[in-house]
């Protein structure tokens, strides 16, 4: 039975679409000149080149995870530094001007950290699964206030590796497990807040956790 759920759900997942049109211009920030031959790549689904007035033009089904992930785009161009632009959340009609400074390709943080923290991530996932449940089968004070922590208190820095800049989000629930593929772009830092003061609360001072 249990079987079934998670094939419905998976099923459900997957059937999940919506519409997504991004129409954009790119230019040279110094003189303001359109800046054809230019490579769009949306995320790890599909790549553009801007015709020679700088145009180009995204008008896909987004499907399965990427219905619940921020649309990201990267441009290139050689003799301009990359651009990282994240449009949100997709099922709305974009467009955009997009400058590109002229210059060297920055320095990137590895590529292969998406991928890596993306593991480290499912792992957080189950240590918030574990203290959830272990606050909820156990006599534990503040029970429910713990429980609105590990719920809502996880900590993500969000680095763009192709320029180093920095998001960070200090409510986000329990659970990582996204894809990589849907944030080719980002590495997500995951910092457990709430599940991190809870054990060391635990071991070290039990008598501020654990109900007699």
């Amino acid at each position: 039975m249990r079987f079934l759920l998670y094939i419905s759900i998976c099923l459900i997942l997957c059937s999940c679409h919506t519409g997504y049109y991004i129409e954009g211009v790119v230019n040279d920030s110094s003189t303001g000149e359109p800046l054809g031959q230019a490579k769009v790549f949306l995320k790890t689904i599909d790549t553009v080149v801007t015709d020679s007035s700088g145009t180009f033009v995204f008008d896909k089904h987004l499907t399965g995870g990427h219905v619940f992930s921020d649309v990201e785009i990267i441009i290139e161009k050689d003799g301009f530094k990359s651009q990282y632009v994240n449009f949100g959340d997709p099922g709305s009609k974009s467009r955009t001007s997009i400058s590109l400074e002229r210059g060297e390709k920055a320095v990137q943080f590895p590529s292969e950290g998406v991928t890596l923290f993306y593991f480290i991530n499912l792992g957080i996932s189950l240590l918030n699964l574990v203290t959830i449940i272990f606050v909820l089968f156990n006599r534990i004070r503040y029970k429910y206030l713990w429980f609105l922590g590990l719920v809502f208190m996880s900590c993500v820095f969000n680095i763009v590796y192709i320029d180093g800049s920095v998001g960070f989000d200090f409510i986000h629930g329990p659970f990582f497990l996204l894809h990589h593929n849907y944030y080719p772009f980002t590495i997500k830092v995951v910092v457990p807040v709430a599940a991190i003061l809870f054990w060391l609360f635990y071991w070290i001072k039990p008598m501020f956790i654990q109900k007699k």
